[in-house]
């Protein structure tokens, strides 16, 4: 694959200070992909009682 038909861009995928990638957004990334987990855990600790 030539580098002009890459996905990867090395300013979003790495972490310097030079890098392009929004940190402050990390947090609700973290929140939204482990509110499946949140969600079966009070469903099935429910189910168990």
């Amino acid at each position: 694959m030539s580098e002009n038909n890459s996905l990867y861009r090395e300013d979003l995928a790495t972490y310097s200070k030079d890098d392009g990638f929004n940190h402050s957004l990390a947090e609700g990334f973290i929140y939204m992909w482990g509110m499946s987990n949140k969600i079966w855990a009070e469903l099935n600790s429910k189910s168990s009682e």
